[in-house]
């Protein structure tokens, strides 16, 4: 890395001469004496008289200029030269303070003094705020088209920054930048690349990776052979190797990466090679060799602590693994007493705090450190049988989860997102055993609730903290998630490096932009945030109310590594059941006789069509429960709340476009604008878009004020690369552009089209289905399908749910009734489960008190009896004042 202070300071100086403006009769003469003193080598005495200076800018009793802002920053950088961090950190705070609030700001001078700030700020291990300032420089270097050259390793130190903080999908994408305002081969340029190569790599994109990493290894091989550069590329080639598992390879590579940082005696990369090697070593099982190696790189680690932490968390593991628990404890205390200073955590069952933690290391090596230790309880427990140390592992377990709290709210990359969720299933796994064993239902639920769907909780979060906003607030905020979801959708299907990179940029500007208009809403909206990052959880015995109103039965599954659990709870009992992952998963529920008759279900991953199961005498499960589907019990509990707004007399819009723009080439439904007919008239005013009516533009101006909607039409969601789309008369509708929608005032989603709740399924997630973004948008109930659906079926169905749902019955048990009716009505043939099966209730199961046809019958009968009464109180008159007519007469 260059020596940025000189550099800047080059032109520091050559700017604030032309600014002297004179308004002090000592300035030209201060300015001579800031230029002399610093060439002085003696720094010590030049800050003397820096200091001098600055009191007697003081003095003159003027606004404070330029000139002033300048001593500060100089002041600043020299205590940072020796090691007075807190001092250089506050000068260069009060220099950007007064500078930012003069009227006529210097942009190149805030620029270098945030680059700096950020630079001490990363020394003092205050990663969040050091991240700030470097963006910081980046904005005013980019709006001033000013030093691109520092501007680039302003973005890369910030892409290290987001990949130390985890967030790898803006580590990537501030790369991309920082490679954009670099000279092409360059150390910023080549820097970038690599920063960019390990945070595809912990995102698990080898090929991308590796594709990068083959370019720059043959590039640096002949531009700068035995260079740190190389020695790094080396690493990031074997880690991609232990990705996929070959690591004899691994091993290798990372040998002669070794040899490199031993040859430039370069003690940091020593250690990170070290640590990489014993943990080659530690998933070899060769514990031992793994400790001795690990314990090599603590010696060469002083000059990075964050390796240090690091090379510690992989000791304990190699002291769990041999069943050495006391030993793997002690050693996490040492991390934590070395990772937060002034605080010793001598006591093994100690753990630190979450405020402690905040941007002061990197959070994946944080979260490490304090699942493997509440891991390690787990596995003295199972080795000792001390209920105890279940009680610890259950404690430091909690901690965990509070910190994937943390840095969900940090994280802003959706792929980033993604990344942790599936990288946090394995701690929600093991708390789930600790609960279980524990017979702890109350945490049990808790934990099986954060494994699941909670970034579509967020989401909705997202929904209510927006309706605090205004209009034209909400609108910008829509705007930006429109086109962060289309941005996110191209990075998904595109396969050129190249493309990716370009995409990568532009999402991340509309990300900062998004950013920054969300930090003003803080100033306008007070208790926007409050909803926005709301993390709290409804208890298992609100939930078992929420049951007990409705009569229902609740299974939630968990689909772990090394076992499966199930979580029962009914209004007035609770459960777990754990399996082997062999084992019949839905066994209990075939067996069990005592769960009523309406069921509902959180399934881990994927959704099943529980009505094909059989009991034990071989029928349908069909025909002894209503079931349902949830992403979630939360999801459950907060719909509940929802109160749908909007105008009384809509109530239901369908859509039906039975044929298709020829270049979508899809086959027309035949029968669907009949079906719609026929659902529609269940509901006064009912509104109904058929055919060449059935257009994109209706769908997006009109259906989210209808507590109804109902679609006949087509969907393609079973392509993992492509993200699911659902069609219309003219056009598709991808799932990113339903971003734009805002808020639907909607109880009921009925999507009578092929493989609606199918998607990609992410690990702690679910599955990304069409279904899962229209409960985004805050409609609480669906009905959707798990495949292609055969037409004459699909209507029938359809109009069968809707008679019932018409009487009154709730939606699972009308939806069951219709099944049921539907196999009576047909032959042996069509009542194959391929038929009738696919079709899934998501969500709210109450039932819809709509106004159906029938008010007409009340309406007509009011009006009758209104022209009686009419008639009565006006007849009579008439016929008196004949009759007193012809008397007079």
């Amino acid at each position: 890395m260059k020596l940025p202070f000189f550099f800047c300071f080059f032109f520091f100086l050559n700017d604030i001469y032309f600014e002297i403006n004179g308004q002090c009769k000592n300035n030209a003469n201060i300015w001579q004496s800031i230029q002399k003193l610093d060439s002085q080598v003696e720094t010590n005495k030049a800050q003397e008289e820096l200091l001098k200076l600055k009191k007697l800018k003081e003095n003159c009793l003027e606004t404070k200029d330029s000139v002033y802002t300048k001593i500060l920053h100089i002041i600043g950088r020299n205590y940072w030269q020796y090691g007075k961090i807190e001092l250089a950190i506050s000068f260069t705070k009060n220099s950007i303070e007064i500078n930012e609030n003069s009227q006529t700001p210097n942009y190149k001078h805030l620029a270098l003094s945030h680059y700096n700030l950020a630079t001490y700020q990363l020394q003092a291990q205050n990663l969040n705020e050091a991240l700030s300032n470097y963006l910081k420089s980046s904005e005013l270097l980019t709006a001033i088209d000013y030093l691109p050259d520092l501007n680039a390793e302003s973005l890369r130190l910030a892409s290290s920054l987001f990949y130390l903080l985890g967030d790898y999908q803006k580590s990537i994408q501030n790369a991309d930048k920082a490679i954009h305002y670099s000279e092409k081969f360059s150390e910023e340029y080549m820097s970038a690349i690599a920063q960019k190569i390990q945070a595809l790599i912990q995102l698990n994109q080898i090929q991308a990776a590796e594709t990068l990493l083959l370019k720059a290894i043959s590039i640096t091989k002949k531009t700068s052979p035995n260079s740190l550069m190389l020695a790094n590329l080396f690493s990031l080639y074997a880690e991609s190797s232990i990705k996929k598992e070959d690591f004899s390879n691994a091993q290798k590579i990372f040998q002669k990466s070794l040899i490199i940082h031993k040859k430039l005696k370069y003690k940091a990369g020593v250690s990170q090679v070290l640590i990489a090697i014993g943990d080659c070593y530690l998933i070899e099982k060769n514990y031992k060799l793994a400790i001795k190696t690990l314990k090599r790189s603590l010696i060469y680690s002083n000059e990075n602590n964050i390796y240090r932490y690091r090379a510690l968390d992989k000791v304990a593991l190699g002291y769990n693994y041999q069943n050495l628990f006391i030993e793997a404890l002690k050693t996490f205390q040492i991390a934590f007493s070395e990772l937060i200073k002034n605080k010793k955590f001598e006591n093994i069952r100690k753990n630190p705090e979450l405020k402690e933690i905040k941007g002061k290391a990197d959070n994946e090596v944080f979260l490490d450190l304090i699942q493997h230790k509440a891991e390690t309880w787990l596995a003295f427990y199972h080795h000792t049988h001390q209920k105890e140390y279940l009680q610890n592992a259950l404690e430091t377990f909690s901690v965990a989860d509070k910190m994937v709290d943390y840095m969900r709210q940090e994280h802003i990359g959706y792929q980033s997102k993604l990344y942790w969720r599936d990288k946090t299933h394995r701690l929600y796994e093991n708390a789930i055993e600790v609960c279980y064993l524990l017979k702890n239902y109350e945490k049990a639920f808790y934990f099986f609730e954060k494994s699941r769907a909670v970034l579509l909780n967020d989401k909705i979060n997202n929904l209510s903290a927006n309706q605090l906003l205004s209009d034209s607030d909400q609108m910008k905020e829509r705007d930006f998630q429109e086109k962060i979801s289309k941005y996110n959708a191209e990075l998904d299907s595109e396969t050129n490096e190249s493309n990716k990179s370009k995409i990568n940029i532009q999402l991340l500007d509309i990300q900062e932009d998004q950013q920054r208009f969300i930090k003003g809403l803080a100033l306008k909206y007070p208790t926007y945030f409050s909803f926005k990052y709301d993390t709290s959880m409804y208890s298992i015995g609100q939930f078992k109310q929420y049951l007990l109103k409705r009569k229902t039965s609740f299974i939630e599954y968990f689909k772990g590594d090394s076992a499966n659990y199930q979580l029962v709870i009914k209004p007035n009992e609770v459960n777990i059941i754990k399996q082997k992952p062999t084992d019949n998963h839905f066994q209990y529920l075939i067996k069990t006789s005592d769960l009523g008759k309406r069921v509902i279900i959180s399934q881990d991953g994927e959704f099943v069509p529980l009505d094909t199961l059989r009991n034990t005498k071989g029928v349908y499960l069909l025909n002894e429960y209503a079931f349902s589907h949830t992403y979630s019990a939360q999801y459950l509990l907060r719909n509940a709340e929802k109160k749908v707004s909007g105008k009384w007399f809509n109530n239901f819009i369908g859509f039906a476009p039975v044929n298709y723009s020829k270049s979508m080439a899809l086959p027309s439904l035949l029968g669907s604008d009949d079906a719609l007919s026929n659902v529609s008239s269940n509901y006064f005013w009912a509104k109904k878009y058929q055919k060449e009516a059935a257009t994109k533009l209706n769908f997006s101006k009109k259906a989210s004020d209808y507590k109804i909607i109902q679609l006949f039409t087509h969907a393609d969601a079973d392509n993992i690369n492509k993200e699911p789309t659902i069609f219309f008369v003219d056009s598709a509708m991808k799932v990113s552009e339903l971003e734009s929608f805002g808020k639907f005032n909607t109880d009921l989603l009925v999507l009578s089209a092929c493989k609606t709740n199918v998607g990609k399924i992410i690990k702690g997630e679910g599955t990304l289905s069409m279904a899962r973004e229209f409960a985004g948008l805050g409609i609480p109930a669906s009905i959707t399908t798990l495949w292609s659906v055969e037409n004459e079926a699909t209507y029938q169905i359809t109009e069968l749910f809707y008679k019932y749902l018409k009487a009154g019955e709730p939606k699972d048990i009308a939806l069951q009734k219709a099944k049921l009716e539907y196999l009576e009505l047909n032959s042996k043939e069509k009542q194959a489960p391929k038929y009738w099966s696919a079709f899934v209730l998501v969500g709210e199961t109450a039932p819809l008190n709509l106004p159906g046809t029938e008010i007409y019958l009340y309406c007509g009968l009011f009006l009758l009896i209104l022209a009686i009464i009419i008639y009565v109180l006006v007849r009579p008159k008439s016929q008196k004042a004949t009759h007193l007519s012809n008397f007079t007469n």
